[in-house]
Parts: structure tokens; sequence; C-alpha cells
């Protein structure tokens, strides 16, 4: 899963002076990589904390890198990536359907629900819980109060669940890096004649 950055400077050269153009490469390449480490900072301290509750706030920062870029004069490359290969993020960025592998049936909280979990990442274990059947399949409920006269949903069991895209990865990458990139490659062109010879 990675994003790929291309610069498109026909646009950004066709004023420059000759001179100015024998550092378009240097330039470029300072601005694709400039951009990348930007896009990723954008990702990683906006994108994600808005997709996730995040609850290891190192994760992202950690999973999320720059491939060093590739330059020649026809061809300006740089990746944002995810250095890990995260199946999680994966499912959030593109999405899929979740079926059960070790039981019958899939556990699926009331929406909204907030559960306590256990130092191992388990979800926590509750008491006097029973099946039965709800409006949309079979659902666990817990008793509560005295004699168990009360219920309080926990879960609903199904067969499958569809995860819906929570992580624009791509989509909002994409649109910064070209939001960026211009000026990127403006002070690249700057830093290129500065150091030229």
């Amino acid at each position: 899963m990675e994003i790929l950055l291309e610069g498109d400077i026909k646009s950004l050269t066709r004023k420059l002076t000759r001179l100015q153009k024998k550092q378009v490469p240097f330039a470029a390449a300072l601005a694709i990589k400039d951009t990348a480490f930007r896009t990723r900072h954008y990702i990683v301290r906006r994108v994600y904390p808005q997709s996730f509750k995040v609850r290891n706030k190192r994760f992202a920062g950690v999973a999320i890198r720059v491939k060093p870029n590739r330059v020649s004069k026809t061809r300006l490359v740089a990746h944002v990536y995810d250095s890990k290969d995260t199946q999680i993020l994966k499912n959030q960025t593109f999405g899929l359907t979740k079926t059960p592998h070790a039981s019958r049936y899939l556990k699926v909280p009331k929406k909204g629900a907030e559960f306590v979990y256990t130092r191992s990442g388990k979800g926590r274990k509750f008491n006097k819980t029973y099946v039965t059947q709800g409006r949309y399949g079979p659902v666990i409920m817990q008793r509560r109060g005295r004699g168990g006269r009360k219920a309080r949903f926990l879960y609903g069991l199904r067969t499958s669940v569809n995860v819906d895209k929570n992580f624009p990865f791509f989509e909002r990458g994409e649109m910064f890096a070209r939001r960026v990139f211009p000026k990127a490659f403006k002070r690249g062109l700057a830093t290129a004649l500065a150091t030229a010879r």
C-alpha cells in the first residue's frame, strides 16, 4: 500500500531562464523528497488520528515511511508507503467483508458502545450472559438487576460483516501532495541555484 509521487514540472519550468533550467533535475529531486516527507507527516498527524480511535500513538509513525527517491531527467519518483504491510490499515483503506474463522459467528457490538480491553488486548468478559433471537438474528444479552429481570444488549451475532473504508490514505495523501509540490519545487530551485557552481 503506497502513494507514488511523480513531479509534474512542465507547467513550473516554462518561464525559467537557461541557468534555472540547468538546475531543474536537482530542484525536482529536492521537491519530490520534501513533498513525500510532508505527505507522510500529514497522514500520520492528521489523517490517521481522524480515521481511528488511537490507542498506540507511535504505530502510524513507525508503519508509514518514505522510500528514497529515484531521479532522472525524465522520471522523478518517491513513495509514501506502509512499511509493515499492516492488514488493519489495508482493511480500513480498501474495505472488506469479514467472516468468522474459528467460530460460526462474528460478535458485533452495539454501534457506539464502549468496551474495556485487558492488557492482553482481549475483549472484556461478561457474566450472566445468554443467547437469544433478536430482530436481525441471534444476539448475546446480559442479565442485570435483582433476579436478572433486566437485560442489556452486548453483541449481535453475524455470519459476515462489511468493513467500510475509514482510512482515506490515497485520497487525502495524493490531494495534499498535489497541493504542496509547487511550493516545494520553488524551494528546491532556490536551493539548487544557491549551491550551483
